[in-house]
């Protein structure tokens, strides 16, 4: 994969690049992630924090999940667009929100998290890690 991955909002006013690998690829299907998605799972790339450069200002919002820990969720003010969660407890994490990518489809998940929540209709993907909550 590429060391040099770029992204942005569907306006264009938030871009970012990222200059490492990533970390891990999922599906969260917990249903804050299905709000602020307004789908049925938010797919997201984790890359170190120390490997992320935004451009552009985003608002956010702050949720407390089911584990206790705030979770904040970055977004442009202007298109909507989700771009990126920090939880405080990972806070050397970039959580990016693989639909902004410029090449999600090179991402392809490795685990699926809150699957209590998972829509019934959802296809079961093959060779998967699959967790009931998060993966801790």
């Amino acid at each position: 994969m590429s060391t040099h991955i770029t992204g942005q909002c569907l306006c264009g006013a938030i871009t970012y690049e990222i200059t490492g690998e990533p970390l891990v690829s999922g599906l969260c299907n917990c249903t804050d992630c299905q709000k602020q998605t307004g789908s049925s799972f938010s797919h997201v790339v984790i890359f170190k924090a120390e490997d992320y450069r935004q451009h552009g200002e985003t608002g956010s919002h702050d949720t407390r999940g089911d584990s206790g820990n705030m979770v904040t969720r970055h977004f442009c003010t202007n298109c909507g667009s989700p771009i990126r969660s920090e939880v405080p407890s990972m806070s050397h994490l970039a959580i990016i929100k693989a639909g902004t990518l410029e090449h999600p489809g090179d991402f392809p998940p490795s685990v699926e998290l809150y699957c209590k929540d998972k829509l019934s209709w959802l296809p079961t993907l093959e060779k998967v890690a699959r967790f009931e909550k998060g993966a801790a």
